[in-house]
C-alpha cells in the first residue's frame, strides 16, 4: 500500500511539473489556459492527498473555476489578429531552463529535508 501511495504521489508531482511547463511555454493561448486550469485541478488533488480538503476545495473553485473562466473570457475578447504571444525570445530560453532546473533542485532538496526530519522525529532526543 505504501509503494502505491508513493507512486501516486510521484505521478502527481510529475503531472504538476509537466502541466506547469505546458501552461507557461505553449505557443497557443487557448492551450495555455486549459493547461493552467488542469494544473489547478491537479493541485487540488495534491491538497486532498495532504489531508487539507478545505484548501483543495478553494484551489479548485478559485484556481481552476473562477480564474480559468476569467482567462477564457479574456481570451475570447482578444482580437483574432493578435500574435501567439507565448513565443519567447531566443535569449530567454536558457533562463527558462535554468529556472525550471532550479525549481526541480529545490523540490528535491525539500523532499530530502522532509525525509531526514521524519527519520529523526522517531529517535529520542539526546542531551548535549
Amino acid at each position: 500500500m505504501r509503494v502505491l501511495a508513493w507512486g501516486f504521489d510521484l505521478l502527481l508531482a510529475a503531472g504538476l511539473l509537466w502541466l506547469a511547463w505546458q501552461a507557461l511555454f505553449t505557443p497557443r493561448r487557448f492551450s495555455a489556459v486549459v493547461n493552467f486550469m488542469a494544473f489547478y485541478l491537479l493541485m487540488a488533488l495534491v491538497w486532498v492527498r495532504l489531508d487539507a480538503p478545505d484548501i483543495a476545495l478553494a484551489e479548485a473553485a478559485i484556481g481552476a473555476g473562477v480564474t480559468g473562466a476569467l482567462l477564457l473570457t479574456a481570451l475570447g475578447r482578444l482580437p483574432a489578429g493578435t500574435s501567439a504571444g507565448a513565443d519567447p525570445r531566443r535569449w530567454q530560453r536558457p533562463l527558462q531552463y535554468l529556472a525550471m532546473g532550479g525549481t526541480g533542485l529545490a523540490v528535491i532538496w525539500l523532499a530530502w529535508v522532509a525525509a531526514r526530519n521524519r527519520k529523526s522525529a522517531g529517535r529520542p532526543a539526546t542531551r548535549a
